[in-house]
């Protein structure tokens, strides 16, 4: 019985066609390679590939693969300049207005800037604005918050309200020196909604609030 040729891998296969989309070479043995979709191994034999390419299960997944990467290729991605763009419009509404608003902002700022690649791209209603004040921004200005105080001084300002549907909430303000405006300034740091309105819960509502 004649010796059997142990077939090695092949560079050229990473270029083609066929296999280029789902092969993978194994570092440890040049005699087999892995499919990237049902990780197996195979043996590197141009037979024993394209019997694999036939399978079933592959012909589904490759089909998958390729309309997924389609998908993606059609769907331009959202540039820095946007993603800047609504960022700012984000900032804006939180200080200057209400977040529904943003639907009808966005709008006006994609149909009226046509020329800006920012805006051309801008997709930002009052879900997208919501999540990006509530994970973006509060979190930075948060952040940003404590850098500046650090170990300094700091005063608290409270104050309690109640809203139309009768739920207590209490706003909490924090004084501090600030030093690259050179003077102590006041700033908003929190509202927490509030169960009842005595002495114990107010404490606990700041110091929740402080070490959060």
């Amino acid at each position: 019985m004649a010796p059997q040729y142990a077939q090695k891998f092949r560079e050229e296969w990473m270029k083609d066609k066929n296999f280029k989309e789902w092969i993978v070479e194994l570092e440890n043995d040049n005699t087999k390679v892995r499919c990237r979709f049902f990780k197996c191994d195979i043996r590197t034999k141009k037979y024993d590939l394209n019997q694999h390419l036939k399978t079933k299960k592959h012909m589904e997944t490759t089909n998958n693969f390729s309309a997924s990467r389609a998908l993606t290729i059609f769907i331009k991605p959202i540039t820095t300049k946007t993603a800047q763009a609504e960022g700012a419009l984000c900032l804006f509404i939180t200080a200057h207005s209400s977040v529904l608003s943003c639907d009808h902002l966005g709008v006006l700022c994609k149909n009226r800037f046509k020329s800006s690649e920012a805006a051309d791209l801008m997709k930002l209603h009052r879900t997208k604005c919501t999540g990006i004040i509530c994970n973006v921004l509060a979190p930075y200005f948060q952040n940003e918050l404590k850098n500046k105080i650090n170990n300094g001084p700091y005063s608290i300002l409270i104050d309690e309200s109640t809203d139309i549907s009768v739920l207590k909430f209490s706003g909490i303000t924090i004084m501090y020196f600030d030093t690259d405006i050179r003077r102590v300034t006041s700033t908003y740091l929190s509202l927490v909604e509030m169960e009842s309105c005595d002495t114990e819960t107010l404490i606990n509502a700041v110091k929740t609030t402080l070490l959060s």
